[in-house]
């Protein structure tokens, strides 16, 4: 179970951009949320911990999917997507990007579809679709 005292000082560690403090509160604090466990990933990311930030997206898109938040699942399958695409692990990037394109079209549009748009536009233009690449 999360500590709830040790979450509240890790939020305010990334709201201040002191990724290593937040990294290590949330580390100790063993968040539950979608948005802790995304804020957990973000600090990660920031602090140069590569690998847990990516193992921590993917907890933290299980729990907005557990929750029932499209909106945030939608984001962070792209995010994961990009990150998987990056790591040249093809397959499981598409996996997520269509996970968060499933996502995306449970709810009105707004800031995911466009990211969603610029993800799919990027892979295309860099596997040479260059045509279904436009973003209309």
């Amino acid at each position: 179970m999360a500590d709830e005292r040790a979450i509240a000082g890790a939020r305010e560690a990334a709201a201040a951009e002191r990724w290593s403090e937040a990294y290590e509160a949330f580390a100790a604090a063993e968040p539950e949320s979608g948005a802790d466990l995304e804020a957990y990933a973000e600090a990660a990311w920031w602090a140069s911990e590569l690998r847990p930030s990516l193992e921590i997206r993917h907890r933290a898109y299980a729990a907005y999917v557990a929750e029932g938040d499209e909106y945030h699942a939608a984001a962070v399958a792209a995010r994961v997507a990009i990150e998987h695409f990056i790591r040249d692990e093809p397959s499981v990037g598409a996996g997520f990007l269509m996970r968060a394109k499933r996502h995306a079209e449970a709810v009105p549009d707004g800031r995911e579809h466009g990211y969603i748009a610029m993800v799919e536009a990027t892979v295309a233009r860099l596997t040479g679709s260059v045509e279904s690449a436009r973003i209309a």
